[in-house]
């Protein structure tokens, strides 16, 4: 999704708000056919959870939660100028005493959030599409993702983990904790569903 397209909070108490976007190319806001999307898959859930937004962006995923009911967001992005968009668009939206911004790698911040015994019941997780490691290697940081949030022991055994990632990209598989609830395509976005082993299979 190109900057520039209008970005609006779909409903619950901000519902209507035009959030910001930073500045400059690299941002990849989550499009409202898609939020709408995940949205609908996690009816029933929202209310009085406690999200993890990673590679935040705009914020508009946990924002999304918080407008719709959310006890608290946890929003965790790398990017000074994404950090202060998020700051902005919680002040525009009245959901900043609900929400805790934190500037930094998102792989050791879920180490943290997991040494402070911190447990969330939606995270939501749209990690950049191409990454390389230090031999020019493509990596999947989607893949990368889950398995961090699994060593930091920072799920609920009814927890709901929504990855967004390349269409391009084959499909994520199941962990030896994770089990894939669903894959689903939107364009060039596909998002993937993923719970604990231990929890019902979501319809």
């Amino acid at each position: 999704m190109m900057i520039g397209t209008i970005v609006r909070v779909c409903s619950g108490t901000a519902s209507g708000v035009i959030l910001k976007s930073p500045p400059g190319a690299g941002v990849r806001p989550t499009s409202a056919k898609v939020r709408q999307a995940i949205f609908s898959i996690l009816s029933g859930k929202i209310g009085g959870s406690f999200v993890l937004d990673l590679y935040a962006g705009t914020g508009a995923m946990g924002i999304e939660a918080l407008s719709r009911g959310a006890a608290e967001a946890v929003f965790v992005e790398i990017s000074p100028r994404c950090l202060r968009t998020i700051k902005q668009n919680l002040e525009l939206t009245k959901l900043s005493d609900k929400a805790i911004v934190i500037g930094g790698n998102a792989f050791g911040t879920i180490r943290q959030l997991g040494r402070q015994n911190r447990k969330f019941d939606i995270v939501i997780a749209d990690p950049p599409y191409t990454a390389k490691n230090g031999r020019g290697k493509r990596l999947s940081l989607a893949r990368k993702t889950l398995k961090s949030l699994v060593d930091s022991d920072i799920l609920r055994p009814n927890s709901v983990v929504i990855v967004e990632h390349s269409g391009m990209e084959n499909s994520l598989k199941a962990t030896d904790d994770l089990k894939l609830v669903s894959a689903r395509k939107y364009g060039g976005t596909s998002v993937s569903i993923f719970a604990p082993m231990q929890a019902d299979r979501m319809r």
